[in-house]
């Protein structure tokens, strides 16, 4: 059993699984963010032919974009139903993808060292140690693998857009998303990354203009 989950986080994702892939709904920020999050994973990792890991899915708005751009992807969630409907999309006209609703902890074990990309994106700001997970997800990388990050920034700015804007004022997320107490700092990032033998190749910042 993993220990390093907020069950409280995967009941909030698993009760929006139903509107995962609605454009216009509770996750339409996830939409309009994603082609920057593909480019800036396809600056330095090209995706056709590589082996790729998603470690928190969600309904595969990224799996299914790397997939499309020619990856071959496994999406991981510890929701079940968040999978079903990753696992629902993918069954149409798309990209076939490995669905699987299991731990990272646990998948790793099985197949260590054996990703060319792994991808870790807005999950880190959800779970009681994310620095367990960069080490973790880090033992799934090739000698020389990438690992992709992307979570929300330890600052009053964001906290104000992502919680009290974002949640409470233009309703495009859903009520309790985010605790600010759980966003990182880019240098606590990157220090994870270097416990856990990797080194920071590059960084870069996103904002959301509704």
């Amino acid at each position: 059993m993993d220990t390093n989950l907020d069950q409280q986080s995967v009941d909030h994702f698993g009760a929006q699984a139903h509107v995962w892939w609605d454009r216009d709904g509770r996750m339409k920020t996830l939409h309009d963010i994603n082609p920057a999050r593909l480019s800036f994973i396809e600056r330095y990792q090209p995706l056709s032919g590589v082996r790729v890991l998603d470690i928190g899915c969600g309904g595969g708005i990224l799996s299914q974009a790397m997939a499309e751009a020619g990856a071959q992807v496994t999406g991981i969630d510890l929701s079940p139903e968040v999978i079903e409907v990753a696992r629902a999309h993918a069954a149409s006209p798309h990209a076939q993808i490995d669905y699987q609703c299991v731990s990272a902890q646990a998948f790793i074990q099985s197949q260590p060292a054996s990703f060319d990309l792994v991808t870790c994106m807005e999950l880190l700001e959800h779970i009681p140690d994310p620095q367990a997970m960069i080490a973790t997800a880090a033992k799934a990388l090739k000698p020389s693998g990438w690992l992709c990050v992307s979570t929300l920034n330890h600052t009053l700015k964001a906290k104000v857009l992502a919680v009290w804007v974002a949640e409470y004022v233009l309703n495009l997320l859903p009520k309790g998303t985010h605790n600010p107490d759980q966003f990182i700092a880019p240098h606590q990032l990157a220090q994870w990354g270097r416990n856990a033998g990797l080194t920071l190749k590059a960084q870069a910042g996103l904002s959301y203009n509704p």
